[in-house]
């Protein structure tokens, strides 16, 4: 999508996608920290009511985050409905469901230069693939995905294309 703004779009609508990829991003960071936060309570010693009223802090603190990155948007609600609903391991679970291999897709279709005919192919090749064989594919990307990102942050060299 990214591609065809930037060729196609008016610098505006070009600029709107990138906020609200922005946007999500700091939404999915979000999300991934409040995952993180109640897979240490779960794998903690505490008591099962200790558990429970740590999950709700945990909870607590992730909505009082969104509210302040809310304001940082200048008020963007898009994601009002989700913080709304009540947050347990299923409506997390769904979220890092969708997010989990978009970065090694990214580096697929990066792989392909753009080309979405045999990144079409591609993704076809890993559906057919039994599903130890393509998780480890997609982790790969991930971990090339990973490096990449890690030398291009200002630190390292920046990735010929």
């Amino acid at each position: 999508m990214q591609h065809w703004l930037a060729r196609k779009a008016s610098p505006e609508l070009l600029q709107h996608f990138e906020q609200q990829q922005k946007r999500a991003a700091q939404f999915y960071q979000i999300l991934s920290g409040l995952r993180n936060k109640l897979r240490d309570i779960y794998a903690s010693s505490l008591t099962p009511e200790e558990k429970r009223v740590a999950k709700v802090n945990a909870i607590t603190e992730i909505k009082r985050s969104y509210v302040d990155i809310k304001a940082s948007w200048g008020g963007y609600d898009g994601y009002d409905q989700w913080f709304n609903q009540p947050l347990n391991n299923a409506s997390l679970g769904s979220v890092n469901m969708y997010t989990q291999w978009l970065p090694a897709f990214k580096m697929l279709l990066n792989n392909e230069r753009g080309n979405l005919p045999r990144f079409y192919q591609r993704v076809a090749e890993l559906g057919r693939l039994s599903k130890t064989e393509r998780t480890a594919a997609l982790n790969k990307l991930m971990t090339v995905s990973d490096n990449i990102s890690m030398k291009s942050d200002g630190n390292a060299p920046k990735r010929d294309h």
